[in-house]
């Protein structure tokens, strides 16, 4: 496996990963003249003509290359890249941005997953990114697509300072996953939790959702046993008459469950598409009644509710002892709209 790759265009649900242009090259000066931008690409103040020409000139490159470089489209309009950097042989490392002007949306992430999963389908086994240790909400969006940090730092001079540069790996999914002696193939990476990783699967023509524990540390919420929680919180909720995912197979040993597979957009991505959300909040609030009816919480964040058929289901299976602070009242509902504190979220999560 090369650094040098055949590009192909790649469709997402709301961006298009494709060649860049020269006509792009206005808006990728734009971008790359904003401090934050600059700083990750090590890019001098593009201050002149000469300076600007330069980046014309290297756009013209890329364009005919046969590197993993991509421009991040939405619609028509470039507002990111992502592209190969190094490595190669068992390992190629990513670099990608986001216009500031666009952070918050989600871009970042759903830009580098589809690139991870062509990467993946191209036979390479593993993916390596880094950011500046100043820069959390770019280190949130690999874990988000399922990085985790590694043993390799760098400190990089730019512009007389010194910035710290940690780096994060995902390494290829198994193609398939045995759950109670089932083989199940793996489709695609779904989302990583503070609990666990998740996976589209398939096994004799029916769709199931692989969650994989994992023992990574989480600096606000403390697990006892992982798999013993999953299996006595799914007893809670069903016992609550919450709308939930059927548990299908738990495997203690290997630490994995099989869950029903809910088809449908999360409430979060509705909200940032800018749908309403009004209708399904009768349905939230009347779970939230169940679960305070029999003394618990159950996680009221947006990623966590699928909506299928007009329903929403809770698709996580955490539940916690309840409180005041925690309910859907005083702090999920906040989460449910275009709401200060879902943009800060998204701000610092990207």
């Amino acid at each position: 496996m090369k650094t040098a790759v055949r590009r192909k265009e790649i469709v997402t649900e709301r961006l298009r990963l494709g060649a860049l242009r020269v006509e792009d090259a206005p808006a990728l000066i734009a971008m790359l003249s904003d401090p934050e931008v600059g700083k990750t690409y090590m890019v001098p103040d593009l201050d002149s003509e000469e300076k600007q020409s330069a980046v014309f000139e290297r756009l013209k490159t890329l364009s005919a290359s046969e590197r993993f470089v991509y421009g991040i489209f939405l619609e028509e309009r470039l507002i990111g890249m992502i592209h190969s950097v190094g490595g190669e042989g068992r390992e190629i490392e990513l670099g990608y941005f986001i216009s500031p002007a666009e952070k918050g949306r989600g871009y970042a992430s759903e830009a580098l997953k589809a690139a991870v999963a062509e990467l993946f389908s191209m036979g390479c086994p593993r993916v390596v990114a880094g950011a500046f240790e100043e820069n959390p909400a770019s280190l949130r969006v690999m874990e988000k697509c399922g990085f985790t940090r590694i043993e390799r730092t760098e400190a990089i001079e730019y512009r007389g300072k010194t910035h710290n540069c940690i780096f994060c790996a995902i390494e290829k999914p198994h193609e398939s996953m045995a759950v109670c002696g089932r083989d199940y193939g793996i489709i695609r990476l779904l989302g990583h939790g503070k609990g666990g990783y998740s996976y589209l699967a398939e096994s004799g023509g029916q769709m199931v959702v692989i969650k994989q524990i994992h023992h990574e540390p989480c600096d606000y919420y403390s697990f006892g046993n992982k798999i013993e929680a999953e299996i006595r919180d799914f007893s809670r909720l069903k016992s609550a008459a919450i709308r939930i995912p059927e548990m299908l197979a738990a495997d203690v040993d290997s630490e994995r469950i099989v869950k029903e597979y809910i088809d449908g957009p999360t409430v979060l991505e509705l909200v940032r598409s800018g749908a309403s959300v009004e209708a399904y909040l009768p349905q939230v609030r009347e779970m939230a009644l169940k679960a305070k009816a029999v003394g618990m919480n159950i996680d009221y964040f947006p990623t966590n509710f699928v909506v299928c058929g007009g329903m929403i289901w809770y698709v996580d299976y955490e539940c916690s002892e309840y409180s005041d602070e925690w309910s859907f009242e005083n702090w999920g509902v906040k989460y449910w709209s275009d709401t200060p504190e879902l943009k800060a979220y998204l701000d610092k999560n990207g």
